[in-house]
């Protein structure tokens, strides 16, 4: 696509000093890598552990220490033992909990009782690679497949991308997830092209990392690669290689050896050769158990048992930057344009459709993080698009475009600084908590915040309704009371979106007052007047399940009680 400016512009290199455009590209993706791990680290000390991470931690724990993984096989175990390899070479070591959430508390607070800031740190430098390797990969992908200016552009796109950011800084599944999907799908095109020895064993490797690091893989994988298949079937022709892959059948028993060798591998390389599998196959009948029973989730104001078609689609239009999805759009209609018969370079745009359409039926619908592999794949799209606008010198307003779009999504990912996580575009009209809450604006991260505002503002008692797995007894609190939903109350009150959301109707008398400031992205801080409240019963007595919603508006169906799977 950008041949042409390529040579002429490394010609020009070559003769003298000259900045390039194709030079300054490359600089600045190499600088959104560094930056990127820069970015991230940044946040490690403002956000505290979000409801999932002590978890995940825990049970790669348990692995590493214990050299079992008995505690949730619901998630199989590669992120885990990356979150959980820093603090056990710092010589953390597994608590015997019972639980993942037992274990989990018991590691954060191990040490002086006190929220160990050290283990959280560790913990997520551990997902740090993978952002780089993510960043990495669609570098080479793209410029393998479209040339090096579109390679730098991919890298620049993704990196500045808040929600894939947001992720990649905290000790959880999903950007390790997107990593490794990406590198087996890139690995399946490999191989395709032209099977051989090598390539399969790469293949069968790439492929058992991404199933050890999640499930989905198994809807994921098989929806994207068969989606290319069948695309290059009806685009080359029915006998599209379909001969060549008939003759080297045999050169499938190499990727299956590779693919059962890295689960062996990644388990610890247990006595049982079948420990991981068996793991992974009791994992399978946990997630249909689960996906069949449904998970509440809250969004467009509704609480949705069994989910809603438009979730996913709704989250990338207002979760992307604008730039973002301008620049995919661009990129898609030029894949169409020139390259539809082309199935190596229309297999990011046709992945990650096939993602997105195999999550519209889904049950489970609980954040964009669950759909994060489409990101690179969309990057990659979107690259392709700039490229083509800076090839085309005349007119000058396509290169003054894509010159646009890049400043514009560098700057929203500049001004979303620290708060990837609760980051939406302008599609939002500032009100996010309409549309959804949970793991897309508040997942517990911004607890560390509220202690010090209620500590700054010297709050002799608060009542509580946030959404979080920490222990609050034992952070250097006020005074404080759990506020439950119908009991209202006066004086100081911290109630967290996630909270407000699905018990609506409990804290609807809420309305009434204005909140004296917004904690992060997620926590309300209100001072109701009046009289002290009377004391409630105490929490230890009180017998009141926050696992039944109470929404202001009917739940599309009946809503059924929400677990506590970390996901």
């Amino acid at each position: 696509m950008t041949e042409a400016i390529s040579v002429a512009t490394a010609g020009l290199g070559r003769a003298g000093r000259t900045i390039t455009p194709a030079r300054a590209l490359w600089w600045l993706a190499l600088l959104t890598i560094v930056l990127g791990a820069v970015r991230i680290a940044a946040t490690y000390p403002v956000f505290s552990a979000t409801f999932d991470e002590p978890a995940h931690i825990a049970t790669g724990m348990q692995l590493l220490d214990r050299h079992e993984f008995t505690y949730e096989p619901l998630h199989p175990p590669l992120a885990r033992i990356a979150a959980a390899l820093g603090p056990y070479l710092a010589g953390y070591h597994s608590q015997n909990g019972g639980d993942m959430w037992i274990e989990g508390r018991r590691m954060v607070y191990g040490r002086g009782g006190r929220p160990d800031a050290d283990l959280l740190t560790l913990a997520r430098v551990g997902i740090l690679p993978f952002l780089v390797a993510s960043l990495a990969m669609v570098w080479f992908w793209t410029a393998r497949n479209f040339g090096q200016v579109e390679g730098a552009l991919a890298v620049i796109v993704l990196g500045n991308l808040p929600v894939f950011l947001a992720h990649a800084g905290l000790a959880t599944t999903d950007v390790p997830f997107a990593t490794t999907f990406a590198a087996a799908f890139f690995a399946f095109l490999f191989w395709f092209e032209r099977p051989s020895l090598p390539r399969g064993l790469v293949l069968g490797t790439a492929v058992a990392l991404a199933l050890c690091t999640k499930l989905s893989a198994l809807l994921f994988l098989p929806a994207s690669c068969g989606a290319v298949v069948a695309y290059g079937w009806l685009a080359e022709g029915r006998t599209w290689r379909l001969g060549h892959l008939i003759r080297s059948w045999h050169q499938g028993l190499a990727p299956l050896g590779a693919f059962l060798l890295t689960i062996w591998v990644v388990f610890g390389c247990q006595s049982d050769p079948l420990y991981g599998i068996m793991s992974l196959a009791h994992g399978v009948g946990e997630l249909a158990a689960f996906a069949g029973h449904g998970e509440p989730s809250y969004f467009l104001g509704a609480i949705n048992t069994h989910g809603s078609w438009a979730f996913f689609p709704v989250l990338l239009l207002v979760k992307s930057p604008i730039p973002f999805l301008v620049a995919v759009a661009i990129g898609a209609a030029v894949l169409i344009r020139a390259y539809r018969r082309d199935w190596r370079r229309m297999a990011p745009l046709i992945g990650a459709l096939a993602i997105v359409a195999s999550v519209i039926p889904s049950t489970i619908n609980i954040g964009l993080r669950h759909i994060l592999p489409v990101l690179p794949l969309l990057a990659i799209v979107a690259a392709a698009g700039l490229g083509r606008l800076l090839a085309t010198p005349w007119p000058p307003q396509r290169m003054a475009l894509a010159g646009l779009l890049l400043v514009w999504q560098v700057g929203e990912a500049a001004a979303a600084a620290p708060h990837y996580l609760a980051y939406f575009n302008q599609f939002a009209l500032g009100q996010p908590q309409r549309i959804v809450v949970g793991s897309d604006l508040d997942w517990g991260q911004d607890v560390r915040r509220l202690l010090a505002d209620l500590k700054r503002r010297q709050i002799p008692l608060v009542h509580l309704a946030v959404h979080t797995s920490a222990d609050l007894r034992k952070h250097d609190m006020p005074p404080f009371e759990t506020m439950y939903p119908g009991e209202p109350t006066t004086g100081w009150i911290a109630i967290s979106e996630q909270i407000r959301a699905f018990y609506c109707a409990g804290y609807s008398w809420l309305d009434a007052h204005q909140p004296v400031a917004r904690i992060g992205s997620s926590i309300l801080l209100y001072n109701v007047p009046g009289p002290p409240a009377e004391a409630g019963v105490p929490d230890l007595l009180r017998k009141f399940s926050w696992n039944v919603p109470q929404p202001c508006l009917p739940p599309s169906r009946s809503a059924s009680p929400a677990r506590r799977h970390p996901t």
